[in-house]
């Protein structure tokens, strides 16, 4: 997928953690991946995995504490997905 949104990227999030992760609270741009939505590293990784799949983008470069929030991960896909740099 070419030049994601940032709502687009989060409906993803949304999707990934009720589907894959079995998360079943509100997700919004401002909760932290570690500390509000609980995950640990193996979902940090399914999640990873499963955006990476999704939008052609690759997350594994990217310092961990530049993507702390839902935010900051969805503003970096939508970033990668419109510069075309993911695949």
């Amino acid at each position: 997928m070419s030049d994601a949104t940032e709502a687009e990227v989060l409906a993803e999030i949304r999707t990934i953690a009720r589907r894959d992760l079995g998360y079943g609270g509100r997700i919004e741009l401002d909760d932290r991946l570690v500390g509000d939505l609980n995950l640990d590293s193996m979902t940090l990784t399914v999640l990873g995995v499963a955006l990476e799949d999704r939008f052609r983008v690759i997350l594994t470069d990217v310092p961990p504490d530049e993507l702390q929030t839902v935010r900051s991960l969805a503003a970096y896909i939508a970033r990668q997905s419109a510069a075309g740099t993911g695949e």
